[in-house]
């Protein structure tokens, strides 16, 4: 299996199973709030208002986060995000999402499926 995300330049993360707009180290949820990569290296959620959410649930903090390493980050974050939704549902197939115009991932993936063998099973009817 391999995971694919890319970040363009126009501020779209790609991954297979999502795109999502960033701002720096925020990604903007498509219901609107964000989830900003904080400098200690935790997740915050930000919402509409620009006030930081704290709840009592479960916290991802990214160990070893520097600013540096916020497309890293960033990436991370969108990989492990857009994989829930298929975790939740477990059914083996989760919805896939066309890369963005100029994406160069795409352009690899297009590649790889060209270079590997594609087989089929099939039956065949009686005679």
């Amino acid at each position: 299996m391999a995971a694919w995300a890319e970040l363009t330049p126009s501020g779209k993360l790609w991954t297979a199973h999502a795109l999502l707009d960033t701002e720096g180290p925020a990604i903007r949820l498509p219901d609107g709030p964000s989830l900003r990569i904080a400098r200690d290296g935790s997740v915050e959620r930000v919402e509409r208002n620009g006030e930081v959410a704290h709840s009592g649930d479960g916290r991802i903090q990214l160990e070893g986060y520097r600013e540096e390493s916020t497309c890293a980050g960033v990436l991370l974050l969108a990989t492990f995000l857009s994989m829930m939704p298929s975790m939740a549902v477990v059914d083996g197939h989760p919805a896939m999402v066309p890369a963005p115009e100029g994406s160069l991932c795409n352009d690899f993936r297009q590649a790889e499926a060209q270079a590997t063998p594609q087989t089929t099973l099939g039956a065949a009817a009686p005679g």
